[in-house]
């Protein structure tokens, strides 16, 4: 979402009739071809063990440097992507990452039960397509959740929403989904909270309760 489909808009718009070509095991990622299929773009599989010959190929490469955004490019995932909601956004939704392999929190059901007396919904973005998410992320007032791969859901939140990120008190350099929200010109929050290591990439957390609620009482205002 933050990364290739920027990339896709730019050959897109040098090659309109293209197909986008990729290596044979992206059909067994979902979220690639839901999203793909989305797009309504045109997709040639290939095997990695063959040779692939097309007369000119449109090779992008990044469209900003990380942590940072293009901004018109990012914006444009919204419009091309984006639902609207019929009314207005009434949902406050935390994505749980209780069910991922890692950057989990120690306290997760003391954090679930804070967050659902506020009034949120606790989802796990696995057990959704991509076209549930952002048709969720259009009913929504509010997004939370730990520092992790489906914070990109912002990208499909109203213009009004807020964004809420757990981060880790340990490291001051993962600033993806400031700078995303930022793109998106998205209100940002977070909370620091104490990982077990400085790799946010890998660490578990334990969420600092009082400062979670402070800020959503904060959001809530």
């Amino acid at each position: 979402m933050a990364d290739c489909l920027p990339r896709l808009w730019e050959g897109l718009d040098r090659a309109p009739e293209f197909p986008v070509i990729l290596p044979e095991f992206f059909k067994n990622i979902p979220f690639v071809v839901q999203s793909l299929s989305l797009i309504k773009v045109r997709v040639e599989y290939f095997k990695t063990s063959e040779n692939v010959k097309v007369d000119t190929l449109v090779l992008t490469a990044r469209t900003a440097s990380y942590p940072n955004f293009n901004l018109p490019l990012t914006k444009r995932t919204r419009e091309n992507l984006a639902l609207h909601s019929t009314k207005s956004p009434w949902r406050k939704i935390y994505i749980s990452r209780k069910f991922a392999p890692k950057r989990r929190a120690h306290n997760e059901d003391e954090v679930e039960v804070l967050l659902v007396k506020k009034g949120f919904e606790i989802v796990y973005a696995e057990k959704l397509t991509v076209h549930q998410q952002i048709r969720l992320m259009s009913e929504t007032s509010v997004l939370a959740g730990l520092h992790g791969a489906a914070l990109t859901n912002m990208f499909f939140l109203p213009k009004t929403a807020k964004v809420l990120e757990l981060r880790n008190q340990n490291d001051h350099l993962t600033q993806c989904f400031f700078k995303l929200a930022s793109a998106l010109d998205l209100a940002y929050y977070y909370t620091l909270n104490r990982g077990d290591s400085e790799n946010t990439i890998l660490t578990d957390f334990t969420i600092d309760l009082e400062a979670l609620d402070k800020t959503l009482d904060q959001i809530l205002f």
